[in-house]
């Protein structure tokens, strides 16, 4: 499956896997952390520094470990993994792209329907 493949089918079901509000909470906290981790690990890396890698790395360990759980949590459990790629590149995507574009789409949604209801007032 190529990437932009990969992207439209993870968004087309995202929202079957995220109905849990644990869930969403945990995603909530863990996807900001995996980001900051991911760059955190990026400077340690390019800096030379052991101990910002290290603690980066730690940190990407757990925001897995924390949505692993999260996931546990819901009705639906998500799609198995087809190999290390597919992991890798849907964990990726989750983070940086698929995650955040649920919560503003979300938030968008929300705000249209307070903005529709106070209308019809």
């Amino acid at each position: 499956m190529k990437c932009n493949e990969l992207l439209n089918w993870q968004w087309q079901g995202y929202h079957q896997y995220h109905c849990s509000k644990v869930n969403l909470a945990i995603h909530l906290v863990a996807v900001p952390m995996f980001i900051c981790a991911s760059v955190s690990l990026i400077f340690g890396l390019f800096l030379m520094n052991l101990p910002i890698s290290l603690g980066a790395i730690g940190a990407l360990l757990l925001s897995i470990i924390l949505q692993a759980i999260g996931h546990r949590k819901e009705r639906l459990p998500p799609e198995k993994f087809t190999g290390v790629s597919n992991f890798v590149l849907r964990l990726c995507f989750e983070q940086f792209i698929t995650f955040p574009k649920f919560i503003w789409v979300s938030s968008l949604n929300h705000l249209n329907r307070n903005v529709d209801k106070n209308n019809r007032l």
